[in-house]
C-alpha cells in the first residue's frame, strides 16, 4: 500500500482541485460540500477536523484524482550541441579577412628595397672580340 503524503501535500492537493473534483472528494468522505465552509481554506480545515485521519483523505484523493501524489515524469535532459558548422565559418571568414588586410597592408607599405627599377637605360656590357674571317673551302677537285 502506498505511504500517506505529509498533511502539507494533501492541502496543497486538495486546494488544486477543480470543483467538480472537490464535489467528488466530499462525496467520497462522506461530508456535504456546502456545510464544509465559504472558501477553500475553510473547506479545507473543516475536512481535517472532521477527518482526523489523513490516510483515509489520502485515499479519497487518490480515489478521485489518482495522479494527486505521483512524482512528476522526469524532465529529458537537453541536449546541448555545439554549433561547429557556424564556428569553422566565423573562422574562415575571420582568416580571409586578415589575409585581405595584410595583402593591402603591405601594398601600402611597401618598402623601397624591394621594389625593382626596370628602366632602360644605356648600359655597358662588356662584349667578347668575335674574329670573322673567310674561309676557304677546303676539297681538291677530282681529275
Amino acid at each position: 500500500m502506498p505511504e500517506t503524503p505529509d498533511l502539507k501535500k494533501i492541502e496543497h492537493t486538495i486546494k488544486d482541485m477543480t470543483p467538480e473534483q472537490f464535489s467528488a472528494l466530499c462525496a467520497e468522505l462522506g461530508l456535504v460540500e456546502d456545510l464544509l465552509g465559504e472558501t477553500r481554506a475553510e473547506q479545507i480545515k473543516t475536512i481535517f477536523s472532521l477527518s482526523p485521519h489523513t490516510a483515509r483523505v489520502a485515499r479519497a484523493i487518490r480515489h478521485v484524482k489518482p495522479e494527486a501524489f505521483e512524482a512528476p515524469p522526469p524532465k529529458p535532459k537537453r541536449e546541448t550541441k555545439f554549433p561547429i558548422g557556424p564556428i569553422i565559418g566565423v573562422i574562415g571568414l575571420m582568416a580571409i579577412l586578415a589575409a585581405a588586410i595584410w595583402v593591402v597592408a603591405s601594398a601600402v607599405n611597401a618598402n623601397n628595397s624591394e621594389v625593382v627599377d626596370y628602366r632602360v637605360g644605356a648600359t655597358l656590357a662588356p662584349t667578347q672580340a668575335v674574329l670573322i674571317g673567310l674561309r676557304t673551302p677546303t676539297f681538291t677537285p677530282t681529275p
